[in-house]
């Protein structure tokens, strides 16, 4: 997979003396963690960052430099296991989901640690108790705790307390704080919520509520009555579940009980329907007609919906049954062509498999028409589909466990066309070819469209699956393709397509053979 490693070494970080670890799915247990050499799970970057981040309990941290903490960069993928990292500064490199499946501490252990907690960009699931404030220890906390766009998923431990801290003089002196992201699931004390979404929490004698949706099913306990104005406790936010004031006699009531028992005229305070691309599809993105767009409120990476969704029956695949659909709009993208698919469902939602073949790789790919993005060139940072096309890369010990029709569906841990080897077992054997080309004249006919009306003009371009859509404009290699240079200078240096349509191209192969 392409990454972006060595854009993380920045100067003001490396003159601190804090060392850096890398992940990457590529990666294996035994490397030192280089941009070049990665460990292969955050997990294994947690042990070897252990000399710079103190052990378990009180005590001075070891060596020169070791209370400024580590900086773990994790590649893009799917990573399982223990939701543990003693380092400083988190930061994911591309989408990266992290099933924790159960208790996620971060952070470094002991009392003397300068640096406060921070992560950043990643999705984690499964998570059954979080303890924010880990960069403390004892009853000593001097430090919060910041993740600005991420997911917080705490699945089947919702309605559960599941926020703990080191004791109440922890709690008192240092909140954590969520920008840009999506919650569901929380329950227990509140730190301070910007632009974040609370999805069926319950966030309890919370500090500050800004630009932020609480959905009908959760609850919010304010730390001081609100204000007869915006401030930096509570402001421009669309509430649709509940809210009290901790200590109050109203108890949990409506947006409108709750301005009506504190006599407030606060129009920035609503409630409506957010107008997400598609809830059912954890598409937290907006549609046109959003209230969310106008006053800023959510995370800031999840704007406009962009978002595609499979169409179509069950069974084989074929051009004029099946198409794309844009989540916000229910504009629908026929697939001019399809080789060797299966269209399948999971969770209610339609995904797409290569169909079963004997003796031989399994390939699948499909061609859309043109996706009329705007009616005037537009820079296109991101485009999601949001469904299937995620194969397994949790590798069986031999080629006979393999079973090529049954893909993990949450694994977007696919590697770019070029990064495979086919057959052996313990080689991931997957290849997943997300290309696209683009146009910015007068949108032409889809069925006359011809190599002229592209600005690539018959070549496509391969971007990483679920990543930013940049390129090196003089090598059209995109992050999908090994030669894509994300530190470019001049003319080669990455940018978004400037587009008004765009064209898809999507190739699925499996190199393991069927059974």
């Amino acid at each position: 997979m392409a990454h972006s490693f060595r854009a993380h070494l920045r100067p003001e970080l490396q003159a601190q003396g804090r060392p850096f670890f890398f992940v990457s799915k590529a990666g294996a247990a035994g490397q030192p963690g280089t941009p070049d050499a990665p460990l292969a799970h955050p997990d294994q970057a947690a042990v070897r960052a252990s000399p710079y981040a103190g052990s378990a309990g009180q005590g001075t941290a070891p060596g020169a430099n070791a209370d400024a903490g580590a900086i773990l960069i994790v590649g893009s993928g799917d990573y399982q296991g223990q939701g543990q990292a003693s380092a400083n500064l988190l930061v994911a490199d591309g989408p990266v989901e992290w099933r924790v499946n159960g208790d996620l501490l971060l952070g470094t252990k002991w009392d003397s640690a300068p640096h406060a907690t921070q992560v950043q960009g990643f999705a984690f699931r499964g998570v059954r108790r979080w303890r924010p404030n880990y960069s403390g220890g004892g009853t000593s906390c001097v430090q919060p705790a910041y993740y600005q766009a991420c997911t917080l998923d705490f699945g089947d431990n919702a309605g559960l307390p599941n926020v703990f801290f080191y004791g109440e003089a922890c709690y008192l002196g240092t909140p954590y704080f969520l920008a840009d992201c999506v919650v569901r699931g929380l329950y227990g004390p509140a730190g301070s919520f910007e632009r974040t979404l609370l999805l069926g929490s319950q966030a309890l004698d919370c500090w500050q509520l800004l630009g932020c949706y609480v959905d009908a099913a959760s609850r919010v306990e304010l730390r001081s009555p609100p204000a007869a104005q915006p401030d930096g406790q509570l402001a421009n936010c669309n509430i649709q579940g509940l809210l009290r004031v901790k200590g109050d006699a109203f108890g949990y009531v409506s947006l409108a009980e709750f301005k009506q028992n504190y006599q407030l005229d606060r129009p920035d305070l609503f409630s409506a329907d957010p107008q997400f691309g598609s809830v059912p599809a954890d598409d937290f993105s907006l549609r046109a007609a959003s209230p969310h767009l106008p006053a800023g409120i959510g995370p800031r990476h999840l704007g406009p919906a962009t978002g595609l969704l499979l169409d179509g029956p069950l069974g084989p695949v074929a051009a004029g049954t099946h198409a794309l659909v844009e989540a916000a709009t229910g504009t629908r993208l026929p697939l001019l062509e399809a080789h060797n698919l299966v269209c399948t469902e999971v969770d209610g939602q339609r995904r797409l498999e290569v169909q079963q073949a004997v003796g031989g790789p399994l390939t699948g790919w499909y061609k859309t028409g043109l996706h009329v993005l705007s009616d005037r060139s537009q820079e296109v940072r991101r485009i999601d589909f949001l469904g299937g096309l995620r194969f397994d890369s949790d590798l069986p010990t031999a080629e006979s466990l393999f079973d090529p029709n049954a893909p993990e569906p949450g694994n977007t841990s696919v590697p770019s066309a070029a990064s495979w080897a086919a057959g052996a077992a313990g080689r991931n054997p997957h290849r997943l070819t997300f290309e696209l080309r683009w146009g910015t004249k007068p949108t032409p006919d889809p069925s006359a469209a011809t190599a002229a009306d592209f600005v690539t003009g018959s070549q496509y371009v391969a971007f990483e699956w679920g990543s930013d859509l940049r390129y090196n404009p003089a090598t059209l290699a995109g992050t999908g393709d090994p030669a894509f240079d994300p530190a470019a200078p001049g003319p080669d240096a990455p940018r978004y397509p400037q587009a008004r349509y765009v064209q898809y191209w999507v190739t699925l192969r499996n190199d393991y053979y069927s059974h």
